[in-house]
C-alpha cells in the first residue's frame, strides 16, 4: 500500500471509529480520561505550582546573595518575581505539552490496549483469555514502546532545533516535527494491534514504516487535539481513544487486503 492510500486509510478509518464506538457500546470507556483528567491534572498542576515558587525563591535569594541590593526594594523584587513566574511559567507549560501526549499513552495505556482487543474480538471473533502474566508483559511493552518514542521524537527535536538556523531549511523544521510527532503517536496506536500478531517492537517498526502514511493520519489527529490551547492535553486522552480504535480498524482493514491478495495470487498458479 503506497503512502497515499495508506495516509487516506487512516482518516476513513477515523470516522468509522468514531461509529463503531457508538454502534457497539463502548462509549462508557470514555469516563477513563475524565477520571484521569481530573487526577493527573490536579497533581500536575500541584507540581508545576510548587516548582514555580520554589525556583522563583531561589533565584531571588541567588541574586541578593550576590550583590544586587536593588532586588530587596519591594517594588523592583515584586515586578522581578512577576515577570520570572511568567517565563518559568510558560516554560514549563511547553515542556509539559512535549510530554504529556506520551504520559497520557503511558497512563492509558491499559485502556487502550483493552480496546484494540476489543475491537478486533468484535472484528474477527478473535479472542484474548486474560492471562495476568501477559497483561503485565503488554503493560510494559506499551510503556517503553512510548519511552522509546518519545526519546527519539526528542533527538529529532534537538537536531531540527540546530538545522532551524539554517536558512530554507529552518521553515520547514517545524511541519517535520508535526510529521514526526504524529508518526510515532500512530506507531504507538498501532502496535496495540501488531503486539497481538506476535511482532517484536524490530518487527513492529518495520510494520509501521512501511505504512507510515496510516501511521502519520492517525497519529496526526492525535497530535492536533494536543495541540489545542489550554485544553488539548485534557482532550488527548478522549481523543486516544478514537485513535486506537482506528488504528485497529485499519489494520484489520491491511490485513483483510494483504490476505486477499495472496489468495489471489495463488489462484494465478
Amino acid at each position: 500500500m503506497n503512502f497515499f492510500k495508506s495516509f487516506i486509510l487512516g482518516i476513513r478509518s477515523y470516522a468509522q471509529a468514531i461509529r463503531f464506538l457508538k454502534t457497539y457500546n463502548l462509549t462508557w470507556v470514555f469516563i477513563f480520561p475524565v477520571i484521569f483528567n481530573l487526577i493527573f491534572g490536579f497533581w500536575a498542576g500541584l507540581f508545576i505550582q510548587e516548582m514555580l515558587v520554589y525556583i522563583n525563591q531561589l533565584v531571588m535569594e541567588m541574586l541578593q546573595n550576590y550583590g544586587f541590593d536593588f532586588m530587596k526594594t519591594e517594588s523592583v523584587s515584586g515586578i522581578l518575581s512577576f515577570i520570572f513566574k511568567l517565563f518559568s511559567g510558560l516554560f514549563f507549560f511547553t515542556i509539559y505539552l512535549l510530554i504529556s501526549g506520551f504520559i497520557i499513552l503511558i497512563l492509558m495505556s491499559p485502556i487502550y490496549a483493552y480496546l484494540s482487543e476489543k475491537t478486533e474480538n468484535i472484528l474477527t471473533g478473535n479472542s484474548y483469555p486474560f492471562d495476568f502474566k501477559q497483561f503485565t508483559e503488554n503493560l510494559m511493552r506499551g510503556v517503553l514502546m512510548a519511552l522509546r518514542n518519545m526519546a527519539i521524537e526528542f533527538i529529532w527535536l534537538i537536531a531540527l532545533f540546530f538545522l532551524s538556523f539554517i536558512p530554507l531549511v529552518g521553515l520547514f523544521s517545524a511541519l517535520i516535527l508535526a510529521v514526526v510527532t504524529a508518526y510515532f503517536y500512530g506507531f504507538s496506536f498501532m502496535d496495540y494491534y501488531n503486539e497481538r500478531q506476535g511482532f517484536s517492537i524490530n518487527q513492529s517498526a518495520a510494520f509501521v514504516m512501511n505504512h507510515k502514511g496510516l501511521a502519520i493520519s492517525n497519529g496526526g489527529i492525535y497530535a492536533l487535539t494536543l495541540s489545542i490551547p489550554l485544553v488539548g492535553a485534557a482532550l488527548a486522552g478522549f481523543s486516544g481513544i478514537v485513535s486506537v480504535v482506528a488504528a485497529t480498524l485499519a489494520m484489520h482493514s491491511i490485513r483483510q487486503n494483504e490476505a486477499n491478495s495472496n489468495i489471489t495470487n495463488f489462484n494465478r498458479f
